[in-house]
Order: structure tokens, then sequence, then C-alpha cells
């Protein structure tokens, strides 16, 4: 029986299941979804493949787990910095910042893995309304700022989609940002604020 390296059993479970989260993150963004299994974790853990078990039924939980903390983690970040803006341009602004340096570090890295990878529904609908509360703090300050056409959504939502692939292709970030915003702020040049 391995040896605890922890004051409590449940201070040992913890570390435990985080170790193996941040293996499977490893394999996910090095190797693809197809490489997350149980076994592959075990080694790379340096713990038996029944132990994984004792936390997650099989590879695709353990994808689950990965990709929902980092879409967690993504949510806080951005709640934390456009809480902080004073205004809704500052708010965009600072949206716009956020998403295109978590790019740019690598923080979307295990969901782009999943890309044409089959996970289930439930999964993809869970995803579907995270994606939702991400970009929310977007559209409010641009419906704060004016907005109030879907396409002009989806067109401002498109440069910050392309602003993050070209992040995560190694572009200058502040370039990246700088530039976007400047297209924002083009576009709302004819808006009238709403009332706050």
């Amino acid at each position: 029986m391995p040896k605890i390296q922890a004051g409590t059993v449940q201070e040992h479970r913890e570390q435990q299941h985080t170790r193996l989260l941040s293996v499977a993150r490893q394999l996910l963004i090095t190797d693809g979804p197809r490489a997350v299994t149980p076994g592959a974790v075990a080694k790379l853990a340096g713990i038996s493949r029944p132990a994984v078990y004792q936390y997650f039924d099989n590879g695709v939980a353990l994808i689950e787990h990965v990709v929902l903390d980092d879409f967690e983690d993504s949510i806080e970040s951005i709640d934390n910095a456009v809480d902080s803006a004073t205004d809704a341009h500052t708010r965009a602004h600072a949206y716009v910042n956020n998403v295109i340096n978590q790019a740019a570090s690598g923080m979307h890295r295990t969901a782009s893995a999943l890309t044409g990878f089959p996970m289930p529904d439930s999964f993809n609908q869970e995803i579907a309304q995270l994606h939702l509360k991400q970009i929310e703090p977007f559209v409010r300050a641009l419906r704060e700022l004016g907005v109030n056409s879907h396409i002009e959504f989806a067109l401002m939502g498109g440069l910050v989609e392309t602003g993050v692939r070209l992040a995560e292709a190694g572009g200058d970030p502040q370039r990246i940002i700088d530039g976007i915003c400047a297209q924002i702020e083009a576009a709302l040049a004819t808006k009238s604020p709403t009332a706050q």
C-alpha cells in the first residue's frame, strides 16, 4: 500500500486528485484526447491504474474535469478583471485584454484540443452554458454601449475569437489587444450608449 504523503487521508486524496488532473491536462495538450487514458495517466503520475479508478471512471471523465476546471478558472479571471473596470468601455477593454492574455498563456489549450473529438452530449451542453457565461460580461458591456443587433454582437465576438487564435499561435498579445479594441471603438463610434 503506498505511503500517504499528507497530514490526513482527505488531504492525500485531494493531492492525488489534483496530481491526476495535472497529468491528464499535460497529456491532453501535448498528445490529444485519445492519449488521456487511466493507464497513461497512472504511468505518468507514478501510481497504479486501479488507483486512478478510485477518482475517475475513465479517460473521458478525466478530460471533462480538466476542461471544466479550466473554463471555471477562465470565467473567474474574466469576472475579476471586468469587475474592477469603472464603465462599459473599460469593461469591454478589460474583457478583451483578459481573454487574449489567457489565450497567449495557453489557458484555452485544453478546450482547443477537443476540436473534432466526440464528447458526451451532457458535457457539450455544459460547455455551451459555460461559454455563454464566459462571454456574458462582454455582451453586457456592448449592450450598454448601444450594440443591439445579433449581427453586430457576432462580428465583434468574431474579432475576439480571431484574436484568441492569433494569440494561441504566438502573436504579440498587446498588438492583438490594441487592434481588437481599436476596431471595436471604431464600430461603437456611431452608437449611443444606453442609460445606466
